[in-house]
């Protein structure tokens, strides 16, 4: 969240993607058995995302899985949500202030596309409008 927010304060969204093209190229592909997106991809221009997705694919093992959450309805995001994982089955949340952004709206296709290589599992709309995605590597 923090150099996301460095690059909101400079205007310059754009410039994720080439900060992610590299960001996690320390982690083997293949060796992940679990990713944790959250709502990261509604702060991310779709160049960004595509980058991100990507590189998160890539990382998991197989029968790996990535969960995320994708926000379907325009908003102005003004705060990130921190997530603090506490043992095996308590998350505690906690807002962030942040630069506000104009929330980037992904179709499910979309975000389909966006994981080339991993098979969605599962796909929940909230009621508060939120989709929750469940992706497997197979």
């Amino acid at each position: 969240a923090e150099r996301l927010i460095t690059f909101a304060k400079r205007g310059d969204r754009a410039a994720l993607a080439e900060f992610f093209a590299t960001r996690l190229d320390r982690i083997e592909p293949g060796t992940v058995d679990g990713i944790l997106v959250w709502d990261l991809f509604d702060f991310l221009d779709r160049p960004s995302g595509q980058v991100l997705a990507g590189k998160l694919a890539a990382l998991l093992r197989k029968g790996g899985a990535l969960y995320g959450t994708f926000g379907s309805a325009p908003a102005d995001l003004k705060s990130y949500t921190k997530v603090i994982v506490q043992g095996d089955s308590v998350l505690k949340y906690r807002p962030v202030p942040a630069t506000p952004v104009a929330r980037t709206v992904l179709l499910t296709r979309d975000i389909i596309k966006m994981f080339d290589g991993l098979i969605m599992s599962d796909s929940v709309l909230l009621k508060s409008g939120t989709r929750e995605t469940l992706f497997r590597r197979p």
